[in-house]
């Protein structure tokens, strides 16, 4: 899925390796002997690397596009957790409290997520009675996380990076 794509942050080096090919070409531009395979690694070198940038741009903006689509996937979750909070005067402690009683399954098509409840919480995450986690960095030294608070008071800065807003959720870039 889009969650994390392991091994995903080697994609940058093709486009490191373009790079470098193209500067270390450009000395021989000038000679006349070299000027064609010069001019074929620099404009090769560079074409990688703005292939890199692209993509990397692009892979980007679907990865929140598909967060978007996990956001309205589990509203359906959200609103049975606050059946199950409303009619015991606390949150579940765990997805089995509310699955099948109050929902038949955790929708598809989720980041695998956590059920944060009860003291935990509220100490940690702003007095929230309950909060959804999911670990979604993309591999190594990477990790991102998106979360639902049900009082939707996110900080701008947390879990060690920014803020994006999705929808009801926020995606904290690490």
């Amino acid at each position: 899925g889009p969650w994390a794509i392991p091994g995903s942050e080697l994609l940058i080096f093709p486009g490191v390796i373009g790079f470098a090919l193209g500067l270390l070409s450009l000395p021989f531009l000038g000679i006349s002997r070299t000027k064609s395979g010069a001019t074929f690694f620099a404009l090769g070198g560079f074409s990688l690397l703005l292939s890199m940038i692209i993509g990397a741009v692009v892979g980007s903006q679907l990865r929140m596009l598909a967060f978007g689509l996990a956001a309205n996937r589990a509203r359906p979750l959200i609103v049975a957790i606050q059946k199950f909070e409303a009619d015991n005067a606390r949150p579940p402690a765990s997805f089995t409290e509310v699955v099948p009683r109050y929902i038949p399954k955790v929708p598809r098509g989720l980041p695998s997520m956590e059920l944060v409840s009860g003291e935990k919480a509220t100490k940690g995450y702003f007095g929230n009675p309950w909060v959804l986690q999911a670990d979604v960095g993309t591999g190594f030294l990477n990790w991102d996380v998106f979360v639902y608070f049900p009082k939707q008071n996110y900080p701008i800065r947390g879990f060690g990076g920014s803020r994006e807003a999705i929808k009801d959720w926020a995606y904290y870039h690490e």
